[in-house]
């Protein structure tokens, strides 16, 4: 199978999308996601979201690179690495991520509010960090 052509213009439009929840999350502080069910709410969906795109980022890149398109979201994570767009190790974090936001999806009512806590505390580091690494390999494309 031949790959697809990359479009980096999707790319760059998810990966801003991603900046924008990024600082939303951030403005947001931390709070105490068991006391306020609203934030709890935007929280979640944020992180889902979030994850959502960093799929598609990595789906698009990995059926582009590789002629092949990932059977689960921890496949496109793990796919991005094998094709050097990401390092092992942010797609390790990642996977994670994908755990969570599958909790999130899947068991929402016996959701444990303090992980979710810690992954939004964690979520603009991580993300940012993936963004600004998709967005180098990018720029060293063209």
């Amino acid at each position: 199978m031949t790959p697809c052509d990359l479009d980096a213009d999707v790319v760059l439009a998810r990966l801003a999308h991603l900046d924008e929840l990024m600082r939303i999350l951030t403005d947001m502080g931390r709070p105490t996601l068991a006391g306020d069910p609203v934030a709890r709410l935007a929280t979640e969906r944020i992180l889902s979201q979030s994850v959502e795109i960093v799929v598609d980022i990595c789906s698009h890149v990995m059926a582009t690179q590789s002629g092949r398109a990932p059977a689960t979201y921890r496949e496109a994570v793990e796919g991005a690495a094998s094709v050097g767009v990401i390092p092992p190790e942010t797609a390790a974090d990642l996977g994670r991520a994908v755990g969570m936001r599958n909790i999130l999806v899947h068991e929402y009512l016996a959701v444990d509010v303090t992980l979710v806590e810690r992954a939004a505390a964690d979520a603009p580091e991580l993300l940012g960090d993936f963004g600004r690494t998709v967005a180098g390999w990018l720029e060293a494309r063209r």
